[in-house]
């Protein structure tokens, strides 16, 4: 009895987290390819308008060296963008990146952001 209800309050208070408006998926598709020296373009497919789920939707794109822990980020404000280049990278290193949903809300209330990354070596 103890673990149905554990399962429908876990049931309740997910649907309570995508009515308060959360986006309600990440992007797809997500790759990496070095640029220029220093650089990683990063491309995703966009998400449908219809997942914002609320206001002041963009993607904050993640990223670090794939031994260290150190996280940085950069936000993409307009929706229909598929892509960023990020720059002032440590040359012949490995990175991980990750591109999520966010709005005034916050982000997808899940745990794709741990299983949906690309790993590159920069320029």
């Amino acid at each position: 009895m103890k673990t149905t209800v554990f399962l429908l309050f876990s049931a309740m208070l997910l649907a309570t987290a995508k009515a308060d408006g959360a986006p309600l998926t990440d992007p797809e598709d997500l790759s990496a390819t070095t640029s220029d020296p220093g650089c990683v373009l990063v491309s995703w497919k966009a998400v449908p308008e219809d997942k914002h789920n609320g206001e002041g939707f963009h993607y904050s794109v993640f990223w670090t060296k794939d031994v260290e822990y150190e996280t940085h980020h950069v936000d993409v404000h307009d929706w229909t963008q598929t892509r960023c280049k990020v720059c002032d990278l440590e040359p012949n290193t490995l990175y991980r990146f990750t591109v999520l949903s966010r709005n005034k809300n916050g982000g997808v209330d899940d745990e794709s952001d741990k299983e949906n990354y690309v790993k590159v070596t920069s320029g």
